[in-house]
This record gives C-alpha cells, structure tokens and sequence, in this order.
C-alpha cells in the first residue's frame, strides 16, 4: 500500500507511542526509504518530532515502554515541538534540557514554537513561518540561535 501513497501525513499525539507502534509494524526504514525517494512529508507536532534521528527530544512521557527510540533519521538533527514562546521558566526549563541533548550528543535540535513551519528541500532547512531555535553544541555564550 505505501507504494500507492502521494503524500505521507505524520500527525501529532504521543512520540513514543507513535515510535512504539511504527517499529513494531516494521514500517520506519520502508518509510524513510520513500520519503527519502521523494514522497511529499506533511508532519506536526510528534510526527515532526519522529524526523529527527531519534526521539529523545521529546516532551512527551515514555508511558507505553517504548524501547527503540531511532527516528526515521531525515535530517542530522532532532526536533522539539511547541517550543514555549514567552520568557519565562518553561523556557529556560527547556532550552536547558536541549542544550544538554545538544552538547552530550553532538547533535543539533531545531525547536519549533507553535505556529512555526520549516521547508525541507534538497537537505537545506528554512523557517517559512513562525520561530524556530537551533541549539548546537558549538555555542558556549548564546544557547540558542534563530533560523
């Protein structure tokens, strides 16, 4: 059936639970391959969450035993979602918990707030609309920089 599919739509919902159930039915690598091959990726929330190369960025709990946290690995980065856009404790709560992410796994995190959307094409990322953070383990001062 997926080599029918025009279009694949990722939603939101649980990461881990999303993860759990798409490793379970063998379908990441098969997914990957054809999003890869050029099969259009609509994703939000979780789903987007999924894209990076593994899930670990997460804000959702692990409450269903999910065990295999590989994302479907389309870009050399993690994701975050609903980034808190207000100054404030969440904030820094957050940007904290990726800038480690970032620095002990040598790997970037783009943060997306709500509202925000970024366009994929040809391996180059733009913010098309909204904010979205990068954090990177090459920052010492500024832990965050915008796209």
């Amino acid at each position: 059936m997926l080599d029918r599919a025009a279009l694949l739509y990722l939603p939101g919902g649980n990461t881990y639970l999303a993860a759990k159930r798409l490793h379970a039915a063998g379908l990441v690598d098969d997914l990957r391959e054809r999003i890869l091959g050029g099969l259009p990726l609509v994703a939000f929330s979780a789903g987007t969450v999924l894209c990076g190369m593994d899930i670990l960025t997460s804000n959702d709990p692990n409450d269903c035993g999910c065990s295999d946290f590989a994302g479907f690995g389309l870009l050399p980065v993690n994701f975050n979602v609903h980034y808190p856009a207000a100054e404030g404790e969440e904030r820094q709560e957050r940007a904290a918990r990726l800038r480690a992410y970032a620095l002990e796994q040598h790997r970037s995190v783009l943060a997306l707030e709500d509202g925000a959307y970024i366009l994929v094409e040809g391996g180059s990322v733009k913010a098309i609309r909204g904010l979205v953070y990068r954090f990177d383990r090459h920052y010492k001062d500024d832990y965050h920089d915008k796209l």
